[in-house]
Parts: C-alpha cells; structure tokens; sequence
C-alpha cells in the first residue's frame, strides 16, 4: 500500500475499502474451492471405499470359481480313469453310484 506523497485520504481510503472486497471475495472463492475440494475427496473415499468392498466380493468370487474348476477337472481325470478302466459300465451308473457322485449330486443340485 505504497501511496505518493501527497494523495487524498479520501482516495486512499476508497482504494483500502476495495482492497478489503476484494480480499472478501478472494477468501469466500477459496472456501468455496474448499468446500468443493472437500467434497470431492470424500466422494473419492467412498468410491475407493466401495470398489474395495467389491475387489474382496470379486476375490472371493474367484477363489470358489478356481475350487469349482479344480473339482471339476479332478472329476474330469476320475470319469476317465473309470472309463478307461471299467468301459462296459454305462456313464449314468458311475454318475449314481462311482466315487464321485456326492461331488455330482452338489453339482446338479447348484
């Protein structure tokens, strides 16, 4: 606030009173900013919040799909093995009644 000698009281004044509204304005934009900012942050948070909840659904989802595809390849390697070794046996009586017809029986139940 560097003024030349010899400027009114009157101007001065005017020019601190501006000055004043302006630093007003200034300071109710950056609490406006602020309060924008903020909300977007705990926006942020809760999506993160969010899509780590569904990261865990989709992790646990995975690990049952992988336990299911092992059954099912353990069965697969079982079915053929009796094939192999008993093929006069129809397929329905090794479904019913072979080693795996509880894990069958899960399975179709599903």
């Amino acid at each position: 606030m560097d003024w030349p000698i010899g400027t009114p009281v009157s101007k001065a004044t005017r020019r601190l009173n501006e000055d004043i509204v302006d630093l007003a304005a200034d300071s109710t934009a950056l609490k406006r900013e602020n309060a924008t900012l903020r909300r977007k942050l705990d926006n942020a948070e809760r999506a993160l919040a969010q899509a780590n909840e569904i990261l865990s659904i989709v992790r646990d989802s995975n690990s049952m799909a992988a336990l299911q595809i092992a059954q099912m390849e353990k069965l697969a390697v079982e079915l053929k093995r009796a094939a192999v070794k008993h093929p006069h046996q129809p397929l329905s009586r090794w479904v019913k009644f072979g080693p795996m017809a509880i894990l069958l029986a899960s399975i179709k139940d599903q």
